[in-house]
């Protein structure tokens, strides 16, 4: 989830998330020293066509392809096919991002000024559901149709109830009711 943020962020889905999303080519390391994959992908697709592939075939961060070229963008680092969009004052557009250069800062800024902070927690949580949706993905071992309004899984109550069953250490709950 740490870049789906960044993605979510440029595509406006920061209240919204993917409709399909697909596991592919997990491997799960043979010492089960924790329960993360060593290797996977997950495809998801979002409204109006727009993919994007989150794994470890690719680098850590974001890369946007669009007719014009690429850009690229993780936690330190921003990089594109056309050097003229790295040059101070170049002009991308009418759209202003939100610029903080420390999370924790940022953080206690919003605390005191009850300002939203850069990563509010619902945009954590969404930017995180696509790896729950892959994880489900692939233990049910098929692609799932994901409705980000409702947040349910669509025509598939067997995921659905996977996706709801959670394990949470006592005394720890979300009070969901079976």
């Amino acid at each position: 989830g740490h870049h789906n943020d960044i993605a979510h962020w440029a595509l406006d889905e920061d209240q919204g998330g993917p409709t399909r999303v697909e596991a592919r080519n997990f491997n799960w390391s043979p010492v089960p020293v924790y329960k993360a994959p060593v290797n996977y992908e997950v495809h998801c697709e979002y409204a109006g066509g727009i993919r994007s592939s989150i794994g470890t075939h690719n680098p850590m961060g974001a890369r946007f392809i669009g007719e014009d070229g690429w850009v690229y963008v993780n936690r330190g680092k921003l990089d594109a096919s056309n050097r003229d969009w790295l040059k101070p004052g170049f002009v991308p557009g009418s759209f202003k991002a939100y610029k903080s250069a420390n999370h924790v800062r940022n953080f206690l800024d919003c605390v005191r000024n009850r300002k939203p902070a850069i990563c509010p927690a619902e945009t954590a949580h969404r930017s995180i559901t696509p790896g729950h949706l892959g994880y489900v993905s692939e233990a049910l071992g098929r692609a799932l149709n994901w409705d980000p309004k409702t947040e349910q899984v669509i025509g598939d109550s067997q995921a659905q109830a996977l996706l709801t069953k959670m394990h949470h250490r006592k005394p720890w709950t979300l009070g969901l009711k079976p």
